[in-house]
């Protein structure tokens, strides 16, 4: 919600586009729109498919000290394989997004304020 703030602030859009300060005041709510579709969506795919829980119990070797000797380590996996590849994908699309969105915001502030690059192209 900041980072859709300071783009809405600076005149970029959903896409960490220059845009008209007219349409710059929705950037925030097209953000947050954008965030709230998406992971109601994952949401909505975690509970609706089902699940397999898969357990490993630490013993002697695998226990880094004496308290989690014996102690299950759980995780638990879509029973479809495309099921677990399209919430990673869509996962991994947003996070995606928010890295671009970065991005482009912190270039943008950084050419409109004369604040000189890094050696590693502005990503660090």
């Amino acid at each position: 919600c900041l980072l859709a703030q300071v783009m809405s602030r600076v005149g970029l859009n959903a896409v960490g586009e220059q845009t008209t300060p007219e349409l710059a005041k929705n950037t925030s709510r097209h953000v947050v729109t954008v965030l709230a579709v998406i992971y109601t969506f994952l949401t909505l795919i975690d509970r609706s498919f089902p699940k397999v829980e898969t357990c490993l119990t630490l013993f002697d070797d695998d226990a880094f000290d004496d308290n989690m000797r014996g102690t299950a380590s759980c995780s638990s996996t879509f029973e479809k394989s495309s099921v677990a590849f399209l919430y990673s994908a869509i996962q991994f699309l947003l996070g995606l997004y928010m890295l671009i969105i970065i991005f482009r915001t912190r270039n943008f502030i950084r050419k409109k304020s004369e604040i000189a690059g890094s050696d590693c192209a502005d990503c660090c």
